[in-house]
């Protein structure tokens, strides 16, 4: 049996501090950049629990759109697809 080994690197090696700016210039408190964060993470394990693939990208533009309407903030996806980029 081979061993698995599982890392969690944003957070832990990668900060996502510097998306606190894109979060304010969308209308969203300090403490979204987290919620957003851990409602995408959620969705993630949710989706591959139920066997559907959807790419993690995409998994935090929806959570992000869904956060920014559950705000009743405009949640263009053009803006949201660019935060998401910055992860990059």
């Amino acid at each position: 049996m081979t061993p698995l080994i599982l890392l969690d690197s944003l957070e832990t090696c990668l900060s996502l501090d510097p998306l606190r700016v894109s979060m304010f210039r969308l209308g969203l408190g300090d403490s979204h950049l987290e919620l957003w964060f851990a409602r995408a993470l959620r969705d993630a394990f949710a989706r591959e629990v139920t066997g559907e693939f959807v790419s993690f990208k995409h998994v935090l533009i929806d959570a992000l759109e869904a956060l920014l309407l559950a705000r009743g903030k405009p949640a263009e996806r053009d803006e949201c697809e660019a935060i998401v980029d910055d992860l990059a």
